[in-house]
């Protein structure tokens, strides 16, 4: 599978789910779980189960912008 079309459904689970794990509600999460999904802003990886999924650091970077901003309108120029 294309690595876009795996960022993708990434992206379309967290919007559409929005589970945090890890963190209080007074700092930043430093994980982000959906079902087998996990975005880890630490370490700045994602995998899915046991499979770890390649992202440059300019992808993993929008990804994650988009985790922390789950609901909210975000503008390319925030993204970038």
């Amino acid at each position: 599978m294309k690595k876009l079309v795996i960022v993708a459904l990434i992206l379309a689970a967290v919007v559409a789910v929005g589970v945090w794990a890890g963190g209080t509600a007074e700092e930043e999460p430093t994980m982000v779980t959906i079902r087998d999904l996990t975005l880890d802003f630490d370490r700045c990886q994602a995998s899915r189960g046991d499979e770890r999924i390649p992202l440059t650091p300019t992808e993993f970077k929008i990804l994650a912008h988009l985790a922390r901003n789950v609901g909210k309108v975000v503008s390319p120029v925030d993204i970038l």
